[in-house]
C-alpha cells in the first residue's frame, strides 16, 4: 500500500498515519502492517516519522527495537533467521533497518522478499531508505513487501513549503518573528531542513533565555546564526577552493568543533560546493565526504574530526 507524503503532510503526521493504518486495516483483515518503508531524501521528516511510528504502534513495553545498519558484509540470512525467532514469553521483535544507499543488494533482495512470504511468522520490520526512484519501485523486492505492507513515500519540499515550515516552527515555539527573519532563513539553508532545524532551535534558546520579548528579525538572524560563531561555517569552501588557506580553514573547523557546531553540517556544506565542480573531482570529494558520513553515523569506524582535516589538506 503506497502512500505519498510531503511536509505539510509531516506537519500532522499523527492524524495521517491514523487514516493509512484504519484504511490498511480494513483491507487486511483489521491487523497492523507487519512491513512498513519509509523512503525520503529529507533525512529530518524521516526520523520524525520513524519516531511516531514507533511511538504510535511500538512502544518500548511491548516491542524490542532492533535497529541493523546493512553494509557490504551484511548478513541478511542470520537478520530473517533472528526475525522468525519469537518466544512466547518475550516481547514481539521490531527491526529498524536503514538502507543508506537505498539497494539491499542481490543476496538482500531475495531476503526481503521471503520476509514478505512469511510475514505471518516473522518479525516488525521498518525498513527506511532515501526516495524509491522509478528503478527501486519496478524491483522485485519492494513490490514485494509494498504489496503487504505499507510504503510511506515522503517528497522534498519546495521553497515555498519549506518557508511555511519555518514559520511554523516558531509560532509552535512561541517566538515572534518578521517575515524578513523566516525569508532569510529559508534562503540561506537552501533546502536543508536539518540545518534549518537546527538555527531555529537555536534562536530560540537564545531569546528564551532572554528575560525581555525579543522579536526575531533579519538583523537577528543574521547574529545569531551566521554571526555566532567566531568563524561563519558557509566560508570554509571559499577558504579551500578559491583562497587556498587550508591552514585558515583548518583553525575555523576545529574552532566550530570546539563551540559544538554539528559536523553534519559541516560535511554538508563541503557537499555543496564539491557538487559545483567538474565530474571527476566532484566523485571523489563527494565520495570522500561520503565515507566522513558514515563514520558520523557510526556505519564505518573512525574519527570524523581528523578525516575532515585530511579531506581539507590531501583531497581539496
Amino acid at each position: 500500500m503506497l502512500v505519498n507524503l510531503d511536509i505539510s503532510s509531516i506537519v500532522k503526521i499523527d492524524h495521517e498515519l491514523d487514516s493509512i493504518t484504519r484504511n490498511y486495516k480494513k483491507l487486511n483483515n483489521h491487523v497492523l502492517p507487519k512491513i512498513w518503508i519509509i523512503a525520503s531524501n529529507e533525512d529530518l521528516l524521516k526520523k520524525q516519522i520513524i519516531s511516531t511510528i514507533k511511538r504510535k504502534f511500538f512502544s518500548k513495553n511491548k516491542f524490542d527495537h532492533i535497529l541493523k545498519i546493512p553494509n557490504l558484509n551484511f548478513n541478511w540470512s542470520n537478520l530473517l533467521l533472528e526475525s522468525m525467532s519469537n518466544s512466547l514469553f518475550s516481547n514481539e521483535k521490531l527491526f529498524d533497518v536503514r538502507l543508506i544507499t537505498g539497494k539491499p543488494g542481490t543476496i538482500g533482495s531475495k531476503l526481503l522478499i521471503e520476509w514478505s512470504k512469511k510475514i505471518k511468522t516473522s518479525s516488525y520490520l521498518m525498513l527506511s531508505l532515501p526516495i524509491a526512484d522509478s528503478t527501486i519501485r519496478k524491483s522485485s523486492w519492494f513490490k514485494s513487501i509494498d504489496k503487504v505492507g505499507i510504503t510511506l513515500l515522503i517528497s522534498s519540499p519546495s521553497t515555498s513549503q519549506i518557508r511555511n515550515w519555518v514559520e511554523k516552527k516558531f509560532f509552535d515555539y512561541k517566538i515572534n518573528s518578521t517575515c524578513e527573519a523566516i525569508d532569510l532563513m529559508t534562503q540561506n539553508c537552501e533546502g536543508n531542513l536539518s540545518m534549518a532545524d537546527q538555527h531555529i532551535k537555536k534562536i530560540c534558546l537564545i531569546v528564551k533565555s532572554k528575560k525581555q520579548d525579543m522579536i526575531v528579525d533579519n538583523n537577528l538572524v543574521q547574529e545569531m546564526v551566521f554571526n555566532f560563531s567566531k568563524y561563519n561555517p558557509f566560508t570554509l569552501p571559499d577558504l579551500v577552493f578559491r583562497k587556498n588557506s587550508k591552514k585558515k580553514c583548518i583553525q575555523a573547523i576545529r574552532s566550530l568543533k570546539e563551540e559544538g557546531y554539528p559536523l553534519t553540517m559541516i560535511v554538508w556544506i563541503f557537499a555543496q560546493e564539491s557538487r559545483k565542480k567538474d565530474p571527476f573531482t566532484k566523485r571523489k570529494l563527494i565520495l570522500k565526504l561520503s565515507t566522513i558520513d558514515k563514520i558520523i553515523k557510526g556505519i564505518i569506524p573512525g574519527n570524523a574530526w581528523i578525516e575532515l582535516e585530511l579531506f581539507i589538506l590531501k583531497d581539496c
